[in-house]
């Protein structure tokens, strides 16, 4: 091993440049930064390269596969638009699907390491404000922040737990729903204001004072547990 490691060294010290950096290229080949220009469906794409060819006319590579961020256990998919700016890579090996612990396979004869078929993307961000309408920001602090101009939807098929240790605020500027066969209320003040409207059904009473003594018999806070 150690024999091996010396000639590694004097190989890197004796070597050109250029060796140096086609043996790195090789290994993983980071191709073009592209934009794209026709979207397939969430996981392919048709991207554009930024120069063109001999001719003047624009360098198109067709069902570029983009690569998700995720784990097994967590994935984040952004769908992909026309314009969006993607990190073209090109596989070593011909990779025609990702798996988790992928079994190694005998390598295929006279497949081509480089070309359209191996080409993989990135979604990347622009340098400056792009007007994205979903944010996510993490400042120094540690604070999250999460803005949108459509809908956020939370699915789980087991528990849903909140829990924080200041104040917790929600605010609605239109209908607030909670539906449950069992809602229960705990843990001190409940405080609910407005006036209620008489209708013959509901837990509210709409009749503020007692008709016979005038003692006040409803009120905006509910104490104990």
């Amino acid at each position: 091993m150690e024999s091996k490691n010396r000639g590694n060294l004097n190989f890197a010290n004796s070597a050109d440049l250029y060796s140096l950096l086609s043996n790195v290229v090789n290994r993983k080949n980071i191709i073009n930064i592209g934009t794209i220009c026709k979207v397939i469906d969430e996981n392919f794409v048709n991207v554009r390269l930024y120069n063109t060819d001999e001719y003047g006319d624009p360098i198109i590579i067709s069902a570029v596969r983009l690569l998700h961020i995720g784990t097994s256990k967590f994935k984040i998919t952004v769908s992909p638009a026309i314009g969006d700016n993607v990190l073209l890579l090109s596989s070593r090996d011909f990779i025609k699907t990702l798996e988790y612990n992928h079994t190694a396979e005998k390598k295929k004869e006279f497949a081509e390491p480089f070309g359209n078929a191996t080409v993989q993307a990135i979604l990347i961000s622009p340098e400056e404000d792009d007007n994205n309408k979903t944010l996510i920001t993490i400042d120094e602090k540690g604070t999250v922040s999460i803005s949108t101009d459509k809908d956020i939807n939370v699915s789980a098929k087991g528990n849903i737990t909140a829990k924080c240790d200041g104040d917790l605020n929600v605010e609605a500027k239109g209908n607030a729903t909670v539906k449950s066969p069992n809602t229960k209320l705990t843990g001190g003040n409940v405080e609910i204001g407005g006036s209620v409207a008489p209708s013959g059904q509901g837990a509210l009473c709409g009749m503020p004072f007692c008709a016979y003594s005038g003692a006040p018999q409803t009120g905006k806070i509910s104490s104990g547990t």
